[in-house]
């Protein structure tokens, strides 16, 4: 998705239509409360206290429209988290794919 939002937005910047990326982390919903057949894993729970509000998600997306921002990451630790993978790619990729592997775990 991102590398197709990238693309759209090169192809037809020209034409006046402007694409953005909006890349949202956790954000605080009633999702986790409607899992079928248990609870999440503990480190997908943790995850918790790095989200933000619908409303506040809203705000970042809305604030990058007005500022023309190619893209949107939000809360705040999704920068963080990407700013790591740029400079650790191996490391960060293990550690979503451990916790991928955890969640699935989890009936």
């Amino acid at each position: 998705l991102c590398s197709f939002t990238e693309g759209i937005r090169m192809e037809f910047s020209h034409e006046g239509i402007h694409a953005m990326l909006v890349l949202p982390g956790y954000i605080h919903t009633a999702f986790q409360d409607n899992v079928l057949g248990g609870t999440p894993p503990e480190s997908i729970r943790k995850a918790k206290r790095f989200a933000v509000t619908p409303e506040e998600c809203a705000r970042e997306v809305a604030a990058g429209l007005e500022r023309g921002a190619s893209t949107v990451v939000t809360p705040f630790s999704g920068k963080l988290l990407m700013a790591l993978a740029r400079w650790m790619p191996g490391v960060v990729e293990s550690r979503l794919a451990g916790a991928n592997r955890e969640a699935n775990r989890h009936p």
